[in-house]
């Protein structure tokens, strides 16, 4: 049996380097979920058409090097259970740990705060405890040994490094110097790209700190894959590219004339997705990745698949692309039981999340009348609905909060106007109750949503109605 896992293991990233990769990435860094859940994601996305799944982890894995507490980590054990079903399905599983910014985790309690940028008392952002210090002693010995665990984890050919969003990084009194010379960034990814070789693993980074620090791309080794995100609509010219505020290039064609592999990056939106996939489909790349984030609110996958498959389809088929209906069959696909009318209007939801038009026509269908029966499946066409209905009364919510912090906030509002917001509010206690437990089954599920719409009736917005509540006691 263990030969077996083995064999698929390798087979699968043997048939994984000799084709394009095509990744879809979870976020279990910021949502944890169950191997029993990423495990049958696999089985999903598997059938969809991709060969790789990245999972952003950070600090999430135990070793004997780090470990977070109980409930807050994955072992050894779970991840390569994850990594052996994956090569069972033909694909391969890449870790995202990020060596530079997004540390939070390794400085979350005592132990590796000697190894922070800002253990001087200096920070732009946050708590200033999420960057690696890569000048001190001690933090090349630590990633060496931690890379050294994952790498017996993860057998698969490549390994992201992370190297985004390092806001707070060339702050101390060691690496301020170097930061003024711009040698610091170069120097940091040359340490990891060092260590992850010496174990036989291609680099994957992000490129967005090459806006701030371009001179360094020149000298960087042309095996690290770049991957290149931008999560807006990249079809008009002259648009600013991610933080640095350059005016947007063609960087998979500059990749490619520099010598470097590069992997487009989309997320969620539908307009992202399709001009990402045209202008991928223009170059000549090493693969796609569509990304998932928790983004600030509970991420429920299941509204995410009709993206997730819209992809796959647009990377096989020019002409889906071309014609913006990839997203049409993808929901034609998962859910069959809408009606041509109820599937425009879940497009139209995934489109904008606070149509309510859409969202109205959906809640009237008969799929969604039956979520009280809600198979514990959460890879089912009533679960898929289930999401994409939470997904957007979330955003109804946000919107009507929005609303009445602009009538509340206005020095000039009558007593009419803070009758007029209370109304705006009034009706998301309600709707919180339709969310609030859906949002708490999602974190960590204990297993598949057992449930019913009352089960998922109460977690996902008691974060708005304790904003609800503050709103009127503010004012």
């Amino acid at each position: 049996m263990k030969k077996n896992l083995v064999f698929a293991v390798v087979l699968s990233a043997l048939v994984a380097e000799s084709k394009p990769l095509r990744i879809v990435q979870l976020d279990l860094a910021r949502q944890m979920e169950t191997t029993t859940f990423v495990s049958n994601y696999i089985d999903v996305v598997a059938s969809f058409g991709y060969n790789a799944l990245e999972l952003y982890l950070e600090g999430r894995v135990g070793t004997r090097t780090f470990s977070l507490p109980a409930g807050e980590r994955y072992s050894a054990d779970e991840m390569k259970g994850l990594v052996a079903h994956a090569g069972e399905k033909g694909m391969i599983v890449i870790p995202v740990v990020s060596f530079l910014g997004h540390a939070e985790h390794f400085f979350k309690y005592p132990g590796l705060e000697s190894l922070s940028e800002s253990r001087e008392g200096r920070y732009r952002i946050g708590s200033g405890q999420s960057t690696f210090c890569h000048s001190v002693a001690g933090a090349i010995p630590f990633f060496e040994r931690y890379i050294a665990d994952l790498c017996e984890i993860f057998t698969g050919p490549y390994f992201h490094a992370g190297f985004d969003e390092a806001w707070n990084s060339g702050l101390c009194s060691l690496c301020a110097p170097k930061e003024k010379k711009d040698e610091l960034f170069t120097e940091e990814v040359m340490n990891i790209h060092r260590i992850l070789k010496k174990h036989g693993k291609r680099m994957m980074m992000w490129d967005d700190f090459f806006g701030f620090h371009p001179k360094a791309l020149d000298r960087m080794p042309r095996d690290i894959v770049m991957m290149h995100w931008n999560y807006g609509d990249i079809s008009s010219r002259g648009a600013r590219f991610n933080f640095a505020g350059r005016l947007r290039e063609d960087s998979l064609a500059k990749y490619a004339s520099m010598g470097f592999d590069a992997i487009p990056c989309s997320w969620h939106s539908p307009d992202n997705i399709r001009s990402f996939v045209q202008y991928a489909r223009r170059n000549k790349t090493f693969g796609y990745l569509q990304t998932q984030w928790e983004d600030l609110i509970p991420n429920f996958h299941g509204g995410s698949l009709p993206g997730v498959l819209a992809v796959s389809l647009s990377l096989d088929d020019p002409a889906a692309a071309q014609a913006d209906d990839a997203f049409s069959r993808a929901v034609s696909r998962l859910m069959p039981s809408l009606s041509d009318l109820e599937a425009d209007a879940a497009v139209r939801l995934l489109e904008a999340s606070d149509d309510r038009l859409a969202l109205e026509v959906l809640e009237r269908s008969a799929l969604a009348r039956s979520l009280g029966e809600v198979a514990e499946n959460p890879f089912c066409e009533r679960a898929y609905l289930d999401d994409i209905l939470c997904r957007a009364r979330l955003a109804v919510a946000r919107a009507e909060l929005r609303r009445a912090e602009r009538i509340l906030g206005d020095p000039r509002r009558t007593d009419e106007d803070v009758a007029a917001a209370r109304r705006v509010l009034a009706p998301l206690p309600t709707m919180s109750r339709v969310l609030r437990v859906k949002a708490r089954s999602v974190s960590l599920r204990p297993a598949p949503p057992t449930s019913t719409s009352k089960k998922y009736s109460a977690t996902a917005s008691r974060c708005w109605t304790d904003l609800w509540r503050a709103s009127l006691e503010q004012w």
